[in-house]
């Protein structure tokens, strides 16, 4: 999949970062079919006096773990159909005060990805443990582990996300996702696929479309606020249970300490 969105705005000027690319080109014996040309791509980027950071991926996966301390490296591999497209496949970064913007580009223009033409960069973002992080996402899976995540917005693919500290609000239109070991409250909005949380200080699911719930081991408040189809299963939860709205599915609300307040079946 490949978005026509442009990741940069104009307010944000260009930081002057260090990209590192080499062109390989291979036969189909040598790399996938899918990847006529690649290369790798690299940036480092200094985040003393950067109080949020947002990572945008577009066109393949992201993958977001923590780091060095003060330090962003950004590690990509570009892979295109043709040697002129993986030229403008590169990881970029953008500044404005306190804020800082790492982002894939790829090629975009009308007409650069006709008759068959590709561009994806798969990216792997290791950043300081302590440093808030959002992430934007057009398609492709996200994987996040070990940050301070504060915001993901995500198009289309999977997401994963283990052991991250403070509060995250996530919006999704498809994929599955999962959430284990967050350390704050967990905001969702989900328009299909699964969802499973397992562990969190809260969880408050404010729609989801289609998709299983399932939602255990939270020390606080569970609320449902809309849940359109598929099944929900709640348990081991330290504070109140409440589904406000739930369209179909069968419904499993067990082991809660606080009260359970939930539609008639």
């Amino acid at each position: 999949m490949h978005d026509s969105a442009a990741p940069v705005t104009p307010a944000w000027m260009l930081l002057g970062v260090g990209l590192c690319g080499l062109l390989v080109a291979g036969t189909a014996d040598a790399w996938p079919e899918q990847c006529k040309f690649e290369a790798e791509r690299t940036l480092t980027l200094d985040v003393t006096a950067i109080q949020t950071l947002e990572i945008v991926g577009r066109g393949g996966d992201l993958d977001v773990r923590s780091g060095a301390p003060a330090t962003v490296s950004a590690t990509g591999r570009a892979c295109a159909s043709s040697a002129a497209l993986l030229e403008r496949t590169q990881i970029r970064t953008t500044r404005e005060g306190n804020n800082a913007r790492v982002f894939v580009q790829i090629p975009d223009e009308p007409g650069d990805l006709d008759d068959g033409g590709y561009a994806t960069l798969d990216l792997t973002v290791h950043v300081p443990a302590g440093l808030r992080i959002e992430i934007t996402d057009t398609s492709g899976d996200v994987d996040a582990q070990g940050i301070q995540l504060a915001r993901i917005t995500d198009s289309s693919g999977d997401i994963e996300v283990r052991d991250t500290a403070g509060d995250l609000e996530v919006g999704d239109s498809s994929g599955d996702l999962s959430f284990t070991r967050i350390d704050g409250a967990l905001t969702v909005s989900d328009s299909s696929g699964d969802l499973q949380v397992d562990t969190a200080k809260s969880v408050r699911v404010v729609r989801d479309s289609s998709g299983d719930l399932r939602i255990v081991r939270v020390s606080g408040d569970v609320i449902i606020e809309n849940d359109s189809s598929g099944d929900i299963t709640v348990d081991d939860i330290g504070g109140n249970v409440e589904v406000v709205a739930d369209s179909s599915g069968e419904r499993r609300i067990e082991h809660v300490k606080g009260t359970i307040r939930q539609p008639e079946q």
